[in-house]
């Protein structure tokens, strides 16, 4: 990968992080001190004063002897509204701003899928590691059986990923495609982004009815739309 490509990657991963470990993570839970002053003597572990709490939160003592380590897992309403914030200024740059080539820039670089990617795995991960949602799916094949699975919060929340995602991809392909064939694309990526499909619909027929030339795309000029980077903003260049 080009070091830009690399950089780009950085920049995601670290936005990803700065938009969840502020709000809602707390790794470690140590077992909270004897009551009395806060301090290194009257705490049998050092470690719990530098674990990260939020000032309202009154510490929480363990159910059961032994039980010093607990993990708060990240809630399915924070990464609902993670995955929102990371999709929201990708959106915003190819509708507001189609002719900037910081925007292309930014929009060429496959990294900005990492983010919700990563956000995905999570929401699938933390959600069948529940007993109740691990039931629900093993009748997922029936249209009751799906209503049912998604009638947990955290199975909505990751499906919420996977469209965010994929809405970002077609929405991507469409802002490239768009100036490849100079045609416009403001509408085609607000329906893609609240609609899906009729978005990539909208656009199929806007470039059959506004491209001067006929529509191009890699089945008639052989040029892949999936480049990242340079290439693909030379391929916009070009045309």
């Amino acid at each position: 990968p080009s070091t830009k490509s690399r950089g780009m990657a950085r920049v995601a991963m670290v936005a990803f992080a700065a938009l969840l470990l502020p709000h809602e993570v707390e790794v470690l839970s140590i077992r909270p001190p004897p009551a009395g002053p806060v301090g290194l003597r009257h705490t049998s572990n050092p470690l719990r004063l530098l674990t990260p709490r939020p000032f309202h939160q009154k510490p929480r003592h363990p159910t059961r002897a032994g039980d010093d380590v607990r993990v708060r897992m990240v809630g399915a309403e924070s990464l609902f509204v993670a995955n929102n914030l990371a999709a929201v200024p990708l959106w915003s740059l190819m509708i507001l701003f189609p002719k900037s080539r910081k925007a292309q820039s930014v929009m060429s670089s496959m990294a900005i899928f990492l983010p919700f990617i990563a956000l995905y795995v999570f929401n699938l991960i933390t959600s069948f590691t529940k007993p109740e949602i691990s039931v629900a799916a093993s009748s997922f094949s029936s249209l009751s059986g799906l209503a049912a699975l998604f009638s947990h919060q955290a199975v909505v929340s990751s499906s919420w990923s996977h469209h965010i995602c994929f809405d970002l991809f077609v929405g991507r392909w469409i802002f490239f495609d768009a100036l490849r064939n100079r045609v416009p694309a403001t509408l085609s990526l607000i329906a893609t982004m609240l609609f899906g499909p009729i978005g990539l619909l909208l656009h199929l027929i806007t470039r059959i009815l506004l491209s001067k030339e006929g529509p191009k795309d890699a089945l008639t000029d052989g040029v892949t739309d999936s480049l990242s980077d340079e290439n693909l903003l030379r391929m916009v260049d070009d045309n």
